[in-house]
């Protein structure tokens, strides 16, 4: 575990159990209300009035949208940035069986859709992926942790990322109080960064597929022909993804390790900013 370290996950999964339950319980009902809320400016807003679901790494998508640092410190906000995602990025490799639990390749209901906030236990499983898909903590903490960012700055962004994710909850929970669907939105929040990264290797999969297969070797690529031109054959970001999905549900966790980290290396991560 490298960056910002193994425990640097631990606040963010704090706060969402604990906004998880406010909002539930009715607590931050004012926050909720629409007169007061602060406008978000991270994602789009759709002609019904719905705010755009993010595809993860929102802190590095409020640092390219609000911006306002000086070119030196873009730089270096670059530099760390790539370090933190290929980061983010070798995690979701090393525990892509993991991710498979919380989006599973069949489109059946994810383990995060199933906790009951009920049931002490059924967060158990939460924490031990937490351990492996986010430890590398937020980016933000993480720029802030490496004094690439002051207090003000990093604080600045943070309250843009805030007023998305109010937003979001907002959206999701509406005017109701149901524990359950928070809590389970909030717990999916917390690991927006790894599945975004393991979105992201689907896609760039996509453009290198018959390059990528090379690491599965003859036998076994000869075996996912059928697979590998129905992701070529895919329009779309959806249906790409989607036949990368069938092609991973024929292979075992090392061979899905393999043909991600084959995509890994084809189609590297170069520029953190023009990454999202």
């Amino acid at each position: 575990m490298t960056f910002a370290g193994a425990a640097a996950y631990v606040p963010a999964m704090i706060r969402a159990c604990i906004l998880a339950v406010l909002v539930a319980c009715g607590s931050v009902q004012a926050q909720l209300a629409p007169p007061s809320a602060p406008v978000q400016r991270l994602a789009a807003v759709q002609a019904d009035g719905t705010v755009e679901v993010l595809d993860g790494f929102v802190d590095l998508r409020a640092i390219k949208t609000i911006g306002g640092l000086d070119q030196e410190t873009t730089e270096r906000v670059n530099r760390f940035a790539r370090e933190w995602l290929l980061d983010v990025q070798q995690q979701v490799i090393d525990n892509v069986d993991f991710v498979i639990q919380i989006e599973p390749l069949d489109g059946s209901t994810g383990y995060l859709d199933t906790i009951n906030p009920q049931d002490p236990k059924s967060f158990e499983r939460a924490s031990k992926y937490a351990l492996q898909l986010n430890s590398s903590g937020t980016l933000l903490n993480a720029l802030l942790g490496r004094r690439v960012l002051s207090s003000e700055q990093a604080q600045s962004f943070q309250r843009e990322v805030y007023n998305y994710d109010m937003a979001l909850l907002r959206q999701v929970v509406g005017s109701g109080h149901d524990m359950t669907l928070s809590t389970r939105h909030q717990y999916r929040m917390s690991f927006r960064d790894a599945l975004g990264m393991y979105h992201s290797l689907l896609d760039r999969a996509v453009s290198c597929i018959d390059r990528a297969v090379e690491a599965l070797g003859p036998e076994a690529a000869a075996k996912v022909k059928p697979e590998v031109a129905s992701v070529k054959a895919a329009k779309g970001r959806d249906e790409g993804r989607a036949a990368m999905r069938g092609l991973l549900q024929k292979l075992t966790h090392a061979q899905r390790r393999a043909l991600l980290m084959k995509v890994r290396d084809l189609v590297p991560i170069t520029n953190a900013l023009s990454f999202v």
